[in-house]
């Protein structure tokens, strides 16, 4: 029985994608992409190769490339902290493990979308919400396995 309060293990393979509107036209843009895009602009460069290690900014400090993991990580955790609220739950984000971030290709080796796992706890806040999201899966794309969110009852140690 689903009720306001009850936590819960999860597990999510998603697409976490952000909208942008592009030429007039809604695009979907894959979230780690996107903040590595708004980054390299933010710094005048246009390839993640380019951004060294030993870069300094402007100001004359250290300006080190972020690692990949670091990027999954934020970029993923503030995409699923966004929709929680819609879907009826709280994340535990002490809990959260983001992992398997995975670029799929299409016909030609283009990137055709990318998927990553979320594994963690969540706490119900809208019961009747949460039933309509373990029905209707997390984010847009459910194809290929995304936005099915499973869960358990937590165990109490």
């Amino acid at each position: 029985m689903l009720a306001v309060g009850v936590p819960l293990s999860f597990e999510l393979r998603a697409n976490p994608v952000i909208a942008r509107s592009t030429d007039g036209k809604g695009k979907r843009h894959d979230v780690v992409m996107d903040r590595k895009l708004h980054l390299l602009r933010a710094r005048g460069l246009s390839r993640w190769e380019d951004w060294k290690d030993d870069r300094v900014s402007e100001d004359g400090q250290l300006d080190p490339k972020p690692a990949l993991y670091e990027l999954v990580q934020s970029t993923c955790t503030e995409w699923l902290k966004k929709r929680s609220e819609n879907c009826g739950f709280a994340l535990d984000e002490s809990s959260l493990v983001v992992d398997a971030y995975q670029q799929h290709r299409g016909k030609k080796g283009q990137l055709s979308f990318s998927t990553v796992d979320f594994t963690g706890q969540l706490t119900v806040t809208d019961p009747s919400v949460f039933a309509r999201t373990l029905e209707d899966g997390v984010g847009r794309a459910k194809a290929f396995g995304c936005g099915l969110l499973l869960v358990k009852p937590t165990v109490r140690g």
